[in-house]
């Protein structure tokens, strides 16, 4: 992905064009061009007349910001092993085929002159910076800046849940993601405010348990009416309305949260006063285990198989994989 990210940025430099500098040049030239040297002439020419030793100005792409790109794409080259990228890095290296590739990149980088006219230089180069100094975009303390890959956490924990969930279902239960088929409210013959909680299981296409997943710390001894274990109220209305209309107002809906220290076991059960046969559970997910963790009464063990009953070659599978923490 950092390689796709360098090539367009290089993509859309080449589009803006590249940036020619005058460069000082010596050679013996057929014709007088610039400056003649006049000591360095007589001695290689003394008996050629035709030839003339001259220091001159010349107008080319040669430049440290153009090197430094073309030794850049020469290395993402020789390492992405995605034929898209090989294909564009081919193109673009064929548009700075007059341009050397830079044999001294950190004296390059010292050299480079983003002026005025260079401004979309500067994505590239950062890119360029990384690949040709091995560095990694890491946040922490430095003296340069340089592009980073943010993800959104809250995706990446539905979707880590959503996949090991599956494998802790009970017999004869599926679970489906990204439910959207019921709304909140119908107005004009229009339904409106879509209800998508995250998780939704079901048996023989019966809804039967809806999961909410939060991206959020919460501290399981803050059991007051102040601290409120750090949950947030707008989460329980949307679990409410979940249980309404999914489950018609009886059974459980969960709110998972990733498992900490500070939240090691599930909260007690959460009921509705209005609605005796709805209730709300609050419960670990373990990043380690890659399980969600039930409470200790055995309310929900008809939905999710107990520990004992998971094959053991998954679990030699999931040893083998050693898949990281979310971080």
């Amino acid at each position: 992905m950092f390689i796709a990210e360098f090539l367009c940025a290089v993509e859309h430099l080449v589009k803006r064009g590249l940036r020619s500098d005058y460069r000082a040049q010596q050679d013996n030239l057929l014709a007088l061009r610039g400056k003649l040297q006049m000591a360095t002439h007589l001695r290689h020419n003394l008996c050629r007349r035709d030839r003339f030793f001259a220091e001159f100005d010349e107008f080319s792409p040669n430049r440290p910001e153009n090197r430094l790109l073309h030794a850049a794409l020469q290395r993402v080259l020789a390492w992405t092993a995605s034929q898209a990228n090989q294909q564009l890095a081919r193109e673009l290296c064929f548009v700075f085929a007059e341009v050397p590739v830079s044999e001294h990149p950190v004296t390059d980088f010292q050299r480079v002159r983003l002026d005025r006219g260079m401004a979309h230089y500067d994505g590239a180069l950062a890119w360029a910076r990384l690949i040709l100094e091995d560095e990694s975009p890491l946040t922490g303390a430095g003296g340069h800046h340089a592009p980073s890959l943010l993800f959104p956490m809250e995706a990446v924990f539905e979707a880590f849940v959503a996949k090991h969930l599956a494998q802790q279902l009970g017999q004869g239960l599926t679970l489906r993601m990204q439910a959207r088929s019921l709304s909140l409210v119908r107005h004009l013959e229009q339904n409106w405010f879509r209800l998508k909680p995250d998780l939704l299981v079901q048996a023989s296409k019966v809804n039967r348990l809806v999961l909410d997943t939060k991206w959020k710390l919460i501290d399981g001894q803050q059991a007051t009416g102040s601290a409120k274990y750090g949950l947030d109220q707008g989460d329980f209305y949307q679990l409410h309305a979940y249980g309404q209309n999914y489950l018609d107002g009886q059974g459980d809906v969960v709110l998972a949260y990733p498992k900490t220290d500070a939240f090691n076991k599930a909260l007690p059960v959460f009921e509705f006063p209005k609605s005796s046969r709805l209730r709300l559970w609050v419960l670990p997910f373990s990043l380690k285990d890659k399980r969600l963790l039930l409470p200790e009464c055995g309310s929900l063990d008809a939905f999710l198989a107990p520990m004992s009953c998971i094959p053991k070659v998954l679990h030699k599978l999931d040893n083998q994989t050693q898949e990281p923490a979310l971080t």
